[in-house]
């Protein structure tokens, strides 16, 4: 589900799926801390974690969308945009520039209730950290120029369109709040406003938001990490101690009032199938019922085991995907069901079938079995929460602010404990009542968009601002880098075992595993794309007599994530699960790679969800320009230009048969394949539990070609593809050429270049296109690499109006490296970031192996991520101007996703050649 909250900056979020443990023994364990009030009435809470070289710092403000004045929604939202735009002390972007010189990054969200600031970097950063926050405390209100409202107005407009308008079923959280709270409710608006609400603020507005709410009383500070508490303390005392004050601001608690009726609302938007939300007010977070809320949304929608999915996708193909969450609230919470159904079924229909299950559940409760898996679920996933330092911060800043108490975690699951049967019902029949609920229905049609606003006026120039970062007071100034480098797993490898890497891992309790085996989607047939997708769906349905529901109740109970994904060059077999489970856990996927069923019911179903899925993908213009620019760019090398699911005519083609055969293939491509784990158990202990259940024998399939693919020449010209969408506000943006591949001398230095073009905050690009200009939410760049192929990537979407600039600042930033290559600040602040991720990767089990596997699977040695992150210290500047090439718009494709008749004209002067345009897409060959 969408979350309620909107955030400075797009983000990656990685989110840790449920899992069941079956020991009730378990502990969520304390969060242990100290806490401080200073005088002026700032909340302190101090953790000490001494395992990695990182410190995080978490500061909230008690104030969110519930306390926009009249007539100005959105301004919480759009005031924390404006808290990055610079104090006296700390001008224009030097808050940014501070923490990248030093491989530190930030982000930002609001939600209802709070508006969050979050840093992070290396230990000897947290002195800045805390610096940087106290100055915005102090004095960024007398800093705020009408240029800055207006620069980060246009941005937030641009997420609104980007995040809600342009994405399928996303209008939901544009209206819900509307259908579910009465007129006056501080919850009846959207977090992010109204367009006309964001253009009516001004900046006295700001001025006075940030007034009565920007106070230290009204704010609560966590900081964990390797620190020293007591002179940690003292830094924050010194910084923030004698920033003046005022008392609290009191809000007022409304109540919400239960629905009397049924409501209903029904929109027409850009999807290819139609889309059914349910919601009714619930109880606001950690009141009564709000732990069974919880359960009951796994209950409904989570897993295969889950009876929405079980009534909805396996007992019969109705929909293609459900999904349930109480979305919580310090007023009130929401209970949501989502359901995307397949194209013919009528959403009456879907309704139907909740609506049975919900009586079913208000008149029997759960089982007890289903309420032991519930419980179980919830324990392993505040044990797996505790992996990283951000999750913490923001669970002691909830419990703070909330319950007076930082170290809740243990009482918050013993809520979950506490839970019965009874309680399970009792919460269905008071607060699920199936006749009074709100229904918001998607239907396939025109979407209806809000007219753009944009401010005419010249461009300023481009310029690359090699500005040095804000001098900082001695007290603020970070200690040079302690020396780190990536741990080197050992390697485990017998003649008659899978090869393996392992690494010890300090997280107790949890193990996390993959087994790469090379043969991808690369070797599916011509006409049969998609057949390796298929067959890892398909080998997941049901495996040695157990269905899907069968399974993922054995899971469950085991505490364990499993997954089989397929990729180019290999499929993957992944396992998540506290290391006492990993030898069931591993019997459950042996079983999947060697004794799938291969039902052809199963085989009905997985094909008609994949054209499902299939289909979705042309209502989603990120996914249209991303496969229509690989399309391109691969195209011409054999099985690397298709998409990994496949196209509608393939995959409505593929036959139980040529799927067997294809198994065949994959379980004698195991004698070529190689294993990476971490956690806390030893390596071969690992090594021969894997060895048991996966022995390397009998026939073998040859590996598939390895030969890294020809690199571009960088002479041919840049490529227009225009995929025309009448009447689209935004235009999807994504350039895309051939790089070198991972484990080439050259990768390094371009790894540099992609963080300095588009791969930061600060990068050149994203600084042109949204913070100079106001194009975008947001503009970066990526590498993409395997052991055949490299791709370099840029993505935005613009307002369409403003395609034609947006566009022509895009290929002149990319022209502009080569002559003006990244200097020597640069190149530092890149290097610094690329050590600082490598570090936060080490936090969870999970992460540690998804780093490491790529470089497993292109048969580099265990010391490759180590070695590459050393060579990225060692390259000199020559070798940097010289990566820079790879940066330009040669030999790659441009493709623009929107409206064409408003922007083609201005933009065929970036290319040579004439822009090839799609008028009609084309699901087959689009998508």
């Amino acid at each position: 589900l969408t979350p309620l909250g909107v955030s400075r900056r797009p983000d990656r979020i990685r989110a840790f799926g449920p899992a069941v443990v079956n020991i009730h023994a378990m502990d969520a364990g304390h969060l242990p801390c100290e806490r401080f009030e200073l005088t002026n009435g700032l909340q302190v809470v101090l953790h000490q974690d001494r395992r990695l070289p990182l410190a995080a710092l978490d500061l909230w403000y008690h104030v969110g969308s519930r306390d926009d004045p009249p007539g100005r929604t959105g301004l919480a939202h759009l005031f924390e945009h404006l808290m990055f735009m610079g104090t006296p002390r700390v001008p224009g972007d030097g808050f940014d520039r501070l923490l990248e010189a030093h491989g530190g990054a930030n982000n930002a969200s609001t939600s209802q209730d709070r508006t969050a600031y979050t840093s992070w970097g290396p230990r000897e950063l947290l002195p800045t950290l805390l610096w940087l926050e106290a100055d915005r405390m102090r004095d960024l209100g007398r800093t705020l120029t009408q240029e800055t409202l207006e620069l980060q107005r246009a941005v937030v407009r641009n997420e609104r369109r980007q995040s809600y308008e342009m994405r399928p079923y996303g209008s939901t959280w544009l209206v819900l709040g509307s259908l579910l709270y009465p007129e006056g409710h501080p919850y009846r608006h959207p977090v992010i406003g109204s367009h006309a609400d964001i253009e009516a603020a001004t900046l006295e507005d700001a001025r006075q938001f940030f007034e009565r709410w920007y106070t230290p009383a009204n704010a609560t500070l966590c900081v964990a990490g390797d620190l020293e508490p007591e002179a940690t303390f003292r830094q924050i005392e010194a910084m923030f101690g004698d920033i003046p004050g005022h008392h609290r601001p009191e809000r007022d608690v409304p109540k919400t009032p239960r629905l009397m009726s049924r409501s209903e609302l029904t929109l027409e938007d850009e999807v290819s199938a139609p889309g059914l939300v349910l919601a009714w007010p619930s109880p606001a977070r950690f009141s009564a019922f709000d732990a069974e809320m919880d359960l009951l949304a796994d209950l409904l929608a989570e897993g295969a085991a889950s009876r929405l999915e079980q009534a909805l996708i396996h007992r019969e193909t109705l929909a293609q995907h459900v999904e349930a969450a109480q979305v919580h609230g310090a007023l009130a919470s929401e209970f949501v069901i989502e359901i995307i159904g397949l194209p013919d079924v009528p959403l009456e229909h879907l309704e139907a079938v909740v609506k049975a299950e919900l009586t079913c559940l208000c008149d029997a409760g759960p089982t007890h079995t289903e309420l032991e898996r519930l419980i179980t679920l919830t324990e392993v996933d505040f044990v797996r929460a505790k992996q990283e330092l951000l999750e913490r911060t923001d669970d002691m800043n909830l419990y703070l602010s909330t319950l007076g108490d930082p170290d809740r975690l243990q009482w918050d699951l013993e809520r979950y404990r506490a839970v019965s049967v009874d309680s399970m019902r009792a919460a269905a029949r008071e607060l699920l009542d199936p006749e009074r609920h709100v229904c918001l229905r998607f239907l396939p049609g025109a979407r209806r968009d809000e007219p753009a606003v944009l401010s005419e006026g010249d461009d300023p120039d481009l310029g690359r601002d090699d500005a040095p970062p804000p001098t900082l007071p001695p007290a603020a100034v970070p200690a040079p880098p302690s020396p780190w480098s990536p741990p080197v797993p050992v390697i485990h490898q017998s003649a008659e075992q899978v090869p393996g890497w392992h690494l010890r891992s300090n997280r107790p309790g949890l193990t996390a595993l993959s087994v790469v085996i090379p043969r991808g989607a690369e070797t599916d047939p011509p006409g049969a794309e998609g057949r390796c997708a298929m067959l890892c769906e398909f080998m997941a349905e049901a495996a040695n007599g157990r269905d899907a529901e069968a399974l993922d109740a054995a899971l469950d109970t085991l505490g364990t994530e499993l997954s089989v994904t397929p990729h180019r060059g290999s499929v993957s077999l992944n396992l998540s699960t506290l290391s006492r489970h990993l030898d069931e856990s591993l019997d459950i996927l042996s079983d999947i790679l060697h004794r799938p069923d291969f039902l052809e019911t199963d085989l009905d179903r997985v094909r008609e969800l994949t054209l499902a899925t299939i289909a979705q993908r042309r209502t989603r213009p990120e996914q249209v320009a991303t496969m229509t620019a690989l399309a391109h760019v691969l195209g011409p090398f054999p099985g690397q230009g298709h998409p990994i699911l496949g196209e509608a005519h393939a995959v409505s083609a593929l036959d139980r048969e040529g799927l067997r055969a294809a198994h065949s293939q994959l379980r004698r491509s195991m004698a070529n394949a190689r294993w990476v784990a971490c956690g806390d158990l030893d390596g071969q202990r690992i090594a021969g539990a894997i060895a048991e259940r996966f022995p390397v024998r009998g026939a073998t399939e040859p590996t598939p070609g390895t030969d890294p693919l020809p690199p571009a020449s960088g002479d041919g010209p840049l490529s227009v593809l225009a995929v025309h969408r009448p009447g689209s506000p935004q235009t999807v943006v994504r350039f895309m050429r051939r790089v070198p591949h991972l484990g080439d001398p050259e990768l390094p230095a371009l790894e540099l270049v992609n963080a300095v073009v588009g791969g930061t905050f600060l990068s050149r690009l994203n600084q042109d296109l949204r913070e100079r200009r106001g194009l975008t939410y947001g503009v970066g760049s990526a590498l993409w690499t395997g052991g055949r192929s490299g791709i370099w990537t840029v993505s935005t979407s613009v307002d369409g109006a403003a395609t034609d600039r947006a566009v022509d600042h895009l290929i002149m930033a990319l022209e502009d490296a080569p002559p003006h290559p990244p200097t020597e600040a640069e190149r530092v602040r890149a290097l610094a970031g690329e050590r600082a991720v490598r570090i936060r990767a080490m936090e969870s089990v999970d992460d540690v192996v998804s780093g490491l596997t790529p470089w497993a699977e292109a048969g580099l040695g265990p010391d490759a991520a180590a070695g590459h992150l050393a060579a990225m210290s060692e390259v000199t500047a020559e070798e940097l101007a010289h990566a820079t090439r790879w940066t330009r718009p040669r030999d790659g494709v441009l493709v623009l996703v929107g409206d064409a008749d408003r922007f083609l004209p201005a933009v065929t002067r970036v290319s040579p050649t004439p822009p090839v345009v799609v008028r009609e897409p084309d699901p087959q060959s689009v998508s």
